[in-house]
């Protein structure tokens, strides 16, 4: 189930963000004043930012913690193939900015189709195919049900709510709850939206491009490495401290302080819940409060490469029918995008804690076992495996960000909002209509960027 689909319940055409600001494109003219900035982040916000500012003239450092660039794109090749473990979807292809970079790349992709799904449940009866396919249209259906039921209700409540009431209000079959369960968790794992804590309120923000979802096939981490080409950037370095009161503002690091006229924060937004930066002074009331209530969601991955491939190669996933919600949900089919022998199992924070603290083996081997109910003890080991921790990744705190019960979109805006002229924000989580997407972290880089460059004089130093 896309993200479009499951969200936005009636068909809303998107409207087209900062138009004209592809591939580094400054569209406020101004002279450069040479001045200093600093861009803590080296995601795809934070260089997008960088560019744009260095392209106008601004002297530009990143300050990267990690030891890699890109942020939550993060692409291994542990397997002999690039394997997404991060991002790995375009969110509509037209109207995308990040569709001529992708060009420009040479990064390719191909259409999602989510409806070709097959699978097994835990005792290795086969599920229906015809029921899988239809699982999306079901679960579209309650919500538009849901939606037309609440019209004029301003009370916010979890979408899990609209879940009990639809088992109260029909009799599943134990087949059909299974189905029913792999066609939630998979929009809980979508949308990285834990259903008890997500916004039914708010979840009609979200905007997604038209021209559907499409799968990268070799190597998203062209598209960061091609945008950080000859900026200064300073990985290994992470950042504890801003001081931004007056005068130039100060960075602190393990390292040591650096000083520039302005500071670009485009962390992640579990990096700022976790008070990883001090801030001096405290930021704003109101943007404290906007960190506190938008949720960070999980969602970890787990890539199993195997000596030949034994499951159907060309549908889009491999459904478990579990009673247990999230228990190793589904296994994406690689091959069908690749042809290699790889399967990635997703597993949704809400099982286990998304498996965070879990040793190498166990992690790996449940998703073995899973696949040897499914499919028969000859399922061989895998060659080699591959698995992210994204809540435990210090330079994270989490996969991305939903709508939260609470929360409202007008929080995203102001997260948003610089302060002082001198201590500016972006990242996905600072995207009312495109959080949780690489467009909406790429394009919020180049708005703060071009906040900076509408500050009217430089700062006495």
């Amino acid at each position: 189930m896309d993200r479009r689909d499951f969200l936005k319940i009636s068909a809303k055409s998107s409207s087209a963000l900062l138009a004209g600001a592809a591939l580094g494109c400054t569209t406020i003219p101004r002279a450069s004043r040479g001045e200093s900035v600093i861009v803590v982040g080296a995601g795809m916000a934070g260089l997008a930012a960088a560019r744009e500012l260095e392209a106008a003239g601004y002297r530009v450092t990143v300050l990267e913690g990690s030891r890699r660039i890109g942020g939550r794109i993060y692409t291994s090749r542990d397997l002999g193939l690039p394997v997404e473990l991060g991002a790995s979807r375009i969110h509509g292809i037209k109207n995308n900015p990040l569709v001529p970079l992708l060009k420009e790349t040479g990064v390719g992709y191909l259409e999602v189709d989510w409806d070709s799904l097959t699978g097994f449940e835990t005792d290795g009866t086969p599920m229906d195919d015809e029921e899988l396919s239809m699982v999306r249209n079901r679960i579209l259906g309650m919500f538009r049900r849901a939606f037309f039921r609440n019209i004029g209700n301003t009370e916010d409540f979890p979408i899990e709510d609209i879940i009990q009431r639809e088992f109260q209000r029909r009799k599943f079959t134990p087949q059909e709850r299974r189905v029913f369960y792999f066609g939630i968790t998979s929009a809980e794992m979508v949308n990285a939206s834990p259903f008890t804590e997500a916004s039914w309120k708010y979840a009609l923000d979200y905007e997604a491009y038209p021209g559907g979802d499409h799968f990268v096939v070799n190597g998203y981490d062209s598209v960061p490495d091609k945008l950080a080409t000859g900026l200064d950037i300073k990985t290994g370095v992470a950042v504890t401290g801003v001081e931004y009161g007056s005068g130039r503002v100060k960075v602190h690091t393990e390292e040591g302080t650096l000083r520039a006229d302005r500071v670009i924060v485009t962390v992640s937004l579990g990096v700022l819940k976790a008070g990883q930066i001090d801030f001096s002074p405290s930021l704003p009331w109101a943007k404290e409060a906007a960190i506190d209530r938008i949720g960070m969601g999980l969602i970890n991955k787990i890539a199993l490469r195997f000596p030949e491939i034994f499951w159907p190669a060309k549908v889009h996933a491999l459904a478990h029918g579990t009673d247990v919600r999230g228990q190793y949900p589904v296994f994406v089919n690689v091959a069908r995008y690749t042809g290699e022998p790889v399967l990635t199992a997703y597993v949704p924070g809400t099982y286990e804690d998304g498996l965070e603290g879990m040793p190498d083996k166990e992690a790996i081997g449940g998703a073995v076992d899973v696949l040897r109910r499914m499919y028969g003890s000859s399922v061989p080991d895998p060659v080699n495996a591959v698995r992210t921790r994204w809540g435990g990744y210090p330079f994270t705190r989490g996969a991305f960000t939903f709508n939260k019960v609470g929360a409202t979109g007008r929080d995203r805006e102001t997260l948003a909002e610089p302060v002082a002229d001198r201590l500016f924000f972006a990242g996905e989580a600072t995207s009312r209509k495109r959080f949780g997407t690489v467009s909406g972290a790429y394009l919020s880089g180049i708005r703060a960027a071009q906040e900076v460059m509408t500050i009217p004089a430089p700062l006495m130093t």
